[in-house]
């Protein structure tokens, strides 16, 4: 059962750590941050 996150600060520490780790298990998440352009690897990465 995968699961749906709304993750905020999503660029760095706590925030892109959890971003990181939802998106290995294979769970969906919204990522909100001030500099989008921090998470390029993790869009490149897991495109969908």
């Amino acid at each position: 059962m995968t699961k749906n996150w709304l993750i905020t600060g999503a660029s760095s520490g706590f925030g892109r750590a959890l971003t990181e780790a939802s998106l290995a298990a294979g769970d969906t998440v919204v990522a909100a941050m001030r500099r989008p352009e921090r998470l390029d690897d993790l869009v490149a990465q897991y495109p969908d």
